[in-house]
């Protein structure tokens, strides 16, 4: 069951008109108002970067998403009964206030809702699950639209950047990216257009275009072998044309050109979104050296033309010792900034760029140790404040877009906060 614990009945509320900006230029526009936030749990300093403002119980909580078109609204996935998984929709206005959408029978392990609705009237949400099973849903009516068999567990999903009717499915056979076309009836395959690609039959209810890191039977023979992606990050095209900018240190800029992110342990590749829908084959993404590393996650902001990708160290003495390193990159391919856990600090859980009112970036990531999730400066490369600890590790944080809004969310907990606008000095 999910109910709340927060004493405020009125969360979340819109005061300046759309579009208004702070006198510093931030992105926040419009800001939320809290009514009602208790005093920060555990800071570093005497003015707290963020301040809890509400608490949700929910049952097997593992990924929580904002949408552009749910301004309203924060997602998380969860079981909603005994075999059945989808997610929380819950109100900012009042988070008493939640719809559950249930399309999957095992753990949602993607969870993204749509960045090209941009009215209330299609809200869509995007999932896929250890069942094998990519949905889209209603936000609005819990309906679902679509639904994809890909008879393999499903680890990461993604909208097209460009293209609203094109969704990205990463699946544990192999390391394939599928490719769905949701105008497409029952889930019908697009032609696959070379590059290593290959058609994929799915279930009766469709199929993808598997879309291979190497277009030989070596490179196919050695990617089946390699862990699976589990995470995807669509990033649109650059309108600076950093495929062609060279940068002093001589790194490697990630592709002009719309594509995706894709994560596994060992390694970070950008895919090029082709014309015709499918993926180019993978490249190098960044000039981080994975090797010897287990990467966590990346996601990237594309108004600070920022990206975070956290990875672990191992040692052959101490493999867990070192915790996690989150690096910051622009797309140009150079790093612009890092900070790092200690033996207490073993960020495993996804971390996010957060950004305060003045475009000051934060790097938020859980501490396993003490189950709190922490704020970093990127600009001291300090620890700003620990948060509320959750009675488990906190699995992922997000922030809502253009807000000082932000979530963090364990197995048993959703809490929502609020950055302040000076949080990233």
């Amino acid at each position: 069951t999910l109910s709340s614990s927060s004493a405020a009945s009125d969360v979340y509320k819109r005061q300046p008109a759309p579009g208004a900006r702070s006198e510093q230029g931030a992105r926040h526009a419009p800001e939320p108002s809290v009514t009602s936030a208790p005093a920060p749990a555990h800071t570093s300093s005497a003015s707290a970067a963020a301040c809890r403002v509400a608490s949700v119980p929910i049952a097997g909580g593992r990924i929580v998403a904002f949408g552009r078109a749910h301004g309203s609204s924060v997602f998380a996935s969860a079981e909603t009964r005994p075999g059945a998984h989808g997610y929380a929709r819950i109100s900012l206005h009042d988070v008493r206030h939640r719809m559950l959408v249930a399309p999957h029978t095992k753990p949602v392990r993607g969870l993204v809702a749509c960045p090209h609705d941009a009215d209330s009237a299609r809200r869509r949400v995007l999932t896929c699950g250890l069942d094998g099973r990519a949905c889209v849903t209603s936000g609005e009516s819990a309906n679902v639209l679509a639904a994809f068999e890909t008879r393999s567990a499903c680890w990461a999903c993604e909208w097209d950047p460009l293209r609203e009717h094109l969704v990205y499915v990463a699946v544990a056979a192999r390391r394939e990216v599928l490719v769905y076309d949701l105008r497409r009836p029952c889930g019908a395959l697009i032609a696959p257009a070379g590059g290593g690609l290959e058609m994929a039959r799915g279930g009766d209810d469709g199929g993808g275009v598997r879309a291979r890191d190497a277009s030989t039977a070596a490179g196919a023979h050695a990617m089946a072998s390699g862990p699976p992606y589990h995470a995807l990050v669509a990033l649109g095209a650059d309108p600076t044309g950093g495929e062609a900018r060279t940068n002093p240190r001589g790194a490697r800029p990630l592709p002009a050109a719309a594509g995706l992110l894709c994560a596994s342990q060992h390694a970070l590749v950008f895919r090029t979104c082709e014309p015709d829908g499918t993926l180019s084959p993978a490249a190098d993404a960044l000039p981080l050296a994975l090797g010897g590393c287990h990467a966590l996650c990346v996601t990237f902001d594309a108004q600070l033309a920022r990206g975070l990708v956290s990875f672990r160290r191992r040692d052959a003495n101490a493999p867990l010792e070192r915790g996690a390193v989150h690096a910051l990159f622009a797309r140009d391919g150079t790093q612009v900034g890092a900070v790092g856990g200690s033996t207490a600090r073993l960020a495993l859980a996804r971390s996010a760029l957060l950004v305060d009112g003045a475009l000051r970036p934060l790097v938020a990531a859980g501490d396993e140790a003490t189950c709190r999730p922490i704020l970093w400066s990127v600009r001291g490369s300090r620890v700003v404040q620990e948060l509320e600890a959750h009675a488990q590790p906190v699995v992922d944080i997000a922030q809502l877009p253009r807000s000082s809004v932000f979530a963090t969310c364990s197995a048993s907990r959703l809490d929502l906060y609020r950055l302040s606008a000076s949080a990233g000095d």
